[in-house]
């Protein structure tokens, strides 16, 4: 046995130009597919950050009959004394909650200031200036202006919107919508604030204004159509949570999670993943192929030194074992140094990250990411990286090579 491990050390060494070549090809693709993982999975962990501190919580408070009928945004299917039930649910050791009220509208500006007349349908948000602070961060991410106070005709703006029909701080803008009996009404609001956040979906689509501004002027007398909850701990949102907000909760209410709002995203996102898993499968199909060339070759190339060691003694089993060790050098090596590499290109995203065109915001990725894109730390990938590469070279040499074995010892000594 260590006679063989030194014997297919030493050829390695012997033929280092074509070790080098193979290992170099199959180092390239599994470093690409690393720097790959680590975007992608770094793109997942701030978008599901993003939604959770900007856009959705960890889930909201609905009404049944609510959530049916979710895609309408229905005001007559609200949930009565709303910020009582938020306070309540706020009690809870460790839960925080704060009513809103959403509702569409078509949103009206004039010529003077604005740069032309225009009209666009907008999803607006009335919040609670004092209690939404408890579960979302907006306002930290103010870019100009200030945030809403009660009571006030004021409207907060996302920078992506802002920026579609020219609005800047002291700005007026007409709201048109239905009340909670059906009746139309008109909201006049000034711009008081613009929000810059990591999330471009709440950038390009943020129209906010105090919930008891909305209130009054949508007839809703204290009922709002849902109350946001932000959980202790991460991400994660465990079923020992939505059963014990539930048991909070009267007859006729639900939790429901983040991820039951975002089913969307997360396809699209385990898409992405599959797509990632496909390209580490093409790598490596294509560092076989090389692989198997260059053991090919290599078995051809010795086919009479092969016959001579089998006339010295030695077993065809202890031949294949020898392109197996040298194989799994090749594999290990160029595992290990496109994992190397990959970890050394991936340092500066993790650090610094990358830095996203200005107009992102501006195009729908599916990724809720702004600014910049980080990558992160996949420890369980290096190791998958350099056991599956090593893996594929060890059994396509093993496909090599089985052809030259069939010969006999004469015919191998024959070979030119």
């Amino acid at each position: 046995m260590n006679f063989i491990l030194q014997l297919a050390f030493k050829n390695l060494l012997r033929y280092r130009k074509r070790t080098i070549i193979t290992s170099a090809a199959l180092a390239a693709g599994i470093a690409i597919y690393v720097l790959m993982d680590s975007m992608v999975a770094g793109s997942m962990d701030m978008s599901e950050d993003n939604m959770i501190r900007y856009e959705m919580a960890h889930g909201k408070v609905t009404a049944d009959s609510w959530w049916e009928e979710k895609d309408y945004f229905p005001l007559r299917e609200s949930l009565s004394d709303g910020v009582a039930l938020s306070d309540r649910i706020t009690e809870a050791d460790g839960i925080k909650a704060a009513p809103r009220t959403t509702f569409m509208a078509d949103m009206i500006v004039y010529r003077d200031p604005y740069p032309e007349d225009g009209s666009m349908q907008v999803l607006v948000t009335g919040i609670d200036p004092e209690r939404d602070g408890r579960v979302f961060s907006l306002e930290d991410t103010l870019h100009a202006g200030r945030w809403l106070e009660p009571g006030e005709e004021g409207a907060l703006l996302g920078r992506g919107i802002a920026h579609d029909i020219g609005a800047d701080i002291g700005y007026p803008l007409t709201l048109v919508c239905r009340t909670r009996d059906g009746y139309y009404q008109t909201i006049d609001l000034e711009v008081v604030g613009i929000l810059d956040t990591p999330n471009p979906m709440v950038n390009r689509m943020a129209v906010m204004m105090p919930l008891d501004t909305a209130d009054y002027a949508l007839d809703q007398m204290g009922a709002v159509t849902e109350i946001s909850v932000q959980l202790p701990g991460g991400r994660a949102v465990k079923k020992a949570d939505v059963e014990f907000i539930n048991s909070l909760l009267p007859e006729g209410l639900s939790f429901h999670s983040w991820k039951e709002m975002a089913q969307d995203y997360l396809g699209a996102s385990a898409g992405d993943q599959y797509g990632t898993a496909i390209i580490l499968f093409l790598v490596f199909i294509i560092a076989a192929v090389g692989v198997s060339n260059t053991m090919l070759m290599a078995v051809l190339e010795r086919t009479r030194e092969l016959g001579m060691m089998r006339a010295m003694g030695m077993t065809v089993r202890d031949i294949k074992r020898l392109f197996v060790y040298e194989a799994a050098g090749i594999g290990l090596l160029g595992s290990t140094a496109g994992v190397v590499i990959g970890i050394l290109g991936n340092i500066p995203m993790v650090r610094r990250g990358i830095p996203l065109p200005a107009d992102m915001d501006n195009y729908n990725v599916g990724y809720r990411i702004s600014g910049v894109m980080w990558g992160v730390w996949n420890p369980e990938i290096f190791l998958l990286s350099v056991v599956v590469g090593t893996v594929i070279t060890i059994l396509v040499t093993k496909l090599s090579i089985r052809r030259i074995m069939k010969y006999s010892i004469v015919e191998d000594l024959r070979h030119i």
